[in-house]
């Protein structure tokens, strides 16, 4: 087989390797290919036309799969008689597969691996024209991870402390601005603070595990940027991010709220269009409210959903029975804020659970019997409801003393603490449907 155009060759495959960082060689018209091979033409003094390149997988990608496909381009002046791809294991004899490929001058071609261990490889091309003269692809590495045991981090998310504000302490030096965490990663999560796209402000900040930390001096009023990098064992990834922080002195929102309507049943009334699915409400917040719909982790449902005012209603086309994610930006005067909700709408003809009452034991009193630890101080019961009914303190709007509590079948019990004068409030969840919230009172 003849090679006397190798080296040139070899050197031409260094240049497309820059190339390919732009756009796929098939993507690429013929003339565009020609005229980068002609400029090292002039250069060396040569006039052979034959080069190659892998598309997919790219340079240390983790495969999961034990079958896989290999993807790539070549060019030739001359007909192609042959394209190989090689899996070269860390130890171990190589494994070449011959390539389908089709085109003219600028071919496409593929190979399938199936049954691969698990371990570290090498992966190149080689073409082969009707001269018999070949020429090689770039090496890439790539990982092979079988069983869905490997799980590379894919993203990075940032949930920033609720009404960050000048001259407040949350924006003091060595508060925590926010919290790191990843989408996927394997073993020991780490965070760093990288320089990149968005690291304007990331001198004013510090990572303390998967904390966002202030650094050295206060954070005022504006926004500020920082990009950081999150590390497991067998992949890492980057992203940037905002943080504002609200004028001195003004009331934020720090938080969304939303009240299901209950009882949301496919086939009745409160889940026709235009009926209302439920209420938006904020702490914190100054001037006028509005919630809006918006693009964003949640949003699945958003189609389904209007906002007028602080409702939030059935879009075009009832719902049925099933679970249905909206996410919403509720704005102020100074601030926003974004979270997202589930409604779920129970199966035609049963009948949900659409209130809880609560029966207060009477007569509650501070060094009584009936406030000691154990000792029942109401039974619940609820409005609707299908089979066995069951309640669970869980947290959200009302559960300041959840503490306080146990639950015992239908009776809400006092906890380790006997009940001392004062108003407690608690929260309880049942049949997985509806949150109530209800309030205990203690006589002197």
């Amino acid at each position: 087989m003849k090679r006397k155009f190798i080296g040139f060759l070899l050197a031409s495959v260094a240049l497309f390797g820059i190339l390919f960082a732009c756009t796929s060689l098939n993507r690429l018209s013929e003339t565009e290919f020609k005229d980068a091979i002609d400029k090292i033409d002039d250069k060396d003094g040569d006039t052979k036309e034959l080069a190659i390149e892998i598309i997919s997988p790219t340079n240390g990608q983790v495969i999961t799969s034990s079958g896989f496909t290999v993807t790539g381009s070549a060019f030739s002046d001359e007909d192609v008689e042959q394209i190989f791809v090689i899996l070269q294991p860390s130890d171990g004899d190589p494994n070449a597969v011959t390539a389908s490929f089709s085109g003219d001058k600028i071919y496409s071609f593929s190979a399938n691996f199936s049954a691969i261990a698990e371990g570290d490889y090498s992966l190149s091309a080689e073409v082969l024209d009707e001269s018999g003269d070949s020429v090689s692809s770039s090496i890439i590495s790539i990982v092979v991870a079988l069983g869905g045991e490997t799980n590379p981090i894919t993203d990075i998310s940032f949930s920033a402390t609720p009404g960050l504000q000048e001259g407040e302490a949350n924006a003091a030096p060595g508060a925590t601005a926010g919290t790191l965490s990843v989408t996927g990663g394997e073993g020991t999560i780490t965070y760093t603070l990288v320089s990149g796209t968005g690291d304007t402000d990331n001198n004013r900040f510090t990572i303390d595990g998967n904390a966002v930390k202030v650094g050295a001096t206060a954070l005022t009023e504006g926004s500020y940027s920082f990009r950081v990098k999150a590390e497991c064992d067998i992949s890492d990834y980057e992203k940037h991010f905002n943080v504002t922080v609200f004028a001195a002195g003004g009331d934020p929102i720090t938080d969304i709220s939303f009240s299901e309507t209950p009882g949301l049943q496919e086939g009745e009334a409160n889940v026709a269009p235009g009926a209302t699915a439920g209420t938006l409400s904020v702490t914190g917040g100054e001037g006028t409210i509005t919630y809006t719909l918006v693009s964003g982790t949640g949003d699945t449902h958003n189609n389904r959903f209007t906002i007028d005012g602080n409702a939030v209603k059935v879009g075009a086309t009832a719902l049925t029975e099933g679970s249905y994610s909206f996410r919403v930006k509720a704005k102020c005067d100074i601030s926003d804020y974004v979270k997202y909700f589930n409604v779920t709408v129970s199966a035609a003809g049963g009948d949900p659970i659409t209130d809880i009452s609560f029966s207060e034991t009477p007569g509650l009193q501070e060094g009584e019997a009936n406030v000691a630890p154990g000792e029942t101080a109401g039974t619940l019961s609820v409005t609707g409801g299908e089979g066995t009914i069951t309640y669970t303190l869980v947290s959200g709007t009302g559960d300041t003393d959840n503490n306080r509590f146990t639950i015992d079948g239908n009776a809400v019990k006092v906890g380790a603490t006997a009940l001392t004068e004062g108003v407690v409030q608690s929260q309880e969840f049942l049949c997985n449907s509806k949150n109530e919230t209800s309030l205990y009172s203690v006589f002197s």
